[in-house]
């Protein structure tokens, strides 16, 4: 545009210089002529003038798009430098996506590999587990008829314990009946052979209460007034408590025996649970 502007003004002048020829020879024709022509000039003076002024405005405005252009460029500059950095950026952001990618397809068929050996491997247990149930089954089984024949046996070791133990029981109340004649007649004897105006001694001896397999309890009894020697004595049962379960098994007999009193030891062996017994004595001088 800029120029156009100036071809545009050369040609103007040049037009100007020839007009100015023109009217140099026709000056003398017509003075009307003249002043035409000098309004003419005039125009044409204030018309390059105009022109002289936009061509300034139109300087001015080229060095201000310049200066736009420069500043568009730079920016178009940082603008290829973001997007160069992007693209860098995207490419290794493919990569890694790509090495992603690739790990997680062989995660993927690890897993898959996996689950294909553990499931081999539950079906495997399951297998031992039915065996292992089938086992069970069958011992179980075997263990009910085992206990179904306990049982039965239970049954008939009890019914033969009861019967055991009311022929002991008969047995014992004979033995404390036979005790009890005698500890009368010793009685009967010492109250006729008293001496030194001593009197016989007597009284019931308690084992302590005990629920354990072969019990030892060991009783010491001092006698209300010392005899002035070593006294005789007798002792007989009068109470047996004992579990039905088992045998019947007593030992009863004096650790010690002085003027001043004795020691008299209960006890049970084996398997044997004697939960009390109970024994009357009887001492004379």
């Amino acid at each position: 545009m800029f120029f156009l502007l100036l071809t545009k003004i050369d040609e103007a002048t040049k037009d100007i210089n020839t007009m100015k020829m023109q009217l140099d020879r026709k000056d003398q024709k017509s003075k009307k002529y003249d002043e035409r022509t000098a309004k003419g000039m005039d125009s044409l003076v204030e018309k390059v003038s105009t022109l002289k002024q936009s061509n300034t405005e139109l300087q001015s405005n080229f060095t201000k798009l310049e200066e736009i252009l420069q500043a568009t460029n730079s920016r178009c500059q940082k603008l290829d430098a973001k997007i160069s950095r992007l693209e860098n950026s995207l490419v290794i952001s493919s990569k890694a996506l790509h090495k992603t990618d690739s790990k997680l397809k062989q995660d993927i068929a690890d897993i898959a590999r996996k689950s294909r050996n553990s499931e081999s491997k539950t079906n495997f247990a399951m297998t031992v587990l039915r065996k292992g149930l089938d086992n069970t089954k069958s011992k179980l089984s075997l263990l009910k008829k085992r206990q179904r024949s306990l049982e039965s046996k239970m049954v008939t070791a009890v019914r033969k314990l009861q019967k055991a133990d009311q022929s002991t029981r008969g047995e014992v109340t004979k033995t404390f009946n036979q005790m009890t004649r005698r500890i009368s007649k010793i009685k009967w004897t010492s109250s006729q052979n008293r001496t030194n105006n001593f009197k016989c001694q007597s009284g019931v001896v308690k084992s302590a209460y005990s629920s354990r397999r072969a019990m030892v309890s060991d009783k010491t009894v001092r006698f209300s007034t010392p005899f002035r020697t070593r006294p005789n004595m007798v002792f007989g049962l009068s109470l047996y408590d004992s579990s039905h379960r088992t045998n019947d098994r007593l030992k009863t007999y004096l650790l010690k025996l002085n003027r001043y009193g004795f020691t008299l030891r209960i006890s049970a062996w084996d398997k044997t649970v004697l939960y009390q017994a109970n024994y009357f004595w009887m001492a004379c001088p």
